[in-house]
């Protein structure tokens, strides 16, 4: 009969064993999707973040092709009046 109940004792034990081990999976699964989660939103703000970046930088560029028209066109008024 000991042999048996150290057989059923055994399985009690594998199957506790097994129990926690789902357990632990599921939690860290949990952590991971939280994880996930948080960095997915990161992403979404540093996506808008380059947009903003990029969109000044557009910006900035055509201020500053607009300054250099202006200025080709002075200095090209200006060579008229010296002639």
């Amino acid at each position: 009969m000991s042999g048996a109940q150290s057989v059923a004792q055994q399985r009690v034990i594998e199957r506790d064993s097994y129990f926690l081990t789902v357990e632990e999976l599921e939690q860290n699964f949990q952590k991971l999707q939280e994880k996930f989660t948080a960095t997915e939103s990161q992403l979404e703000t540093e996506k808008l973040r380059k947009k903003q970046c990029e969109d000044r930088l557009r910006e900035a560029q055509l201020e500053l092709d607009v300054s250099y028209r202006s200025s080709s066109s002075n200095i090209v008024k200006s060579s008229y009046l010296i002639l």
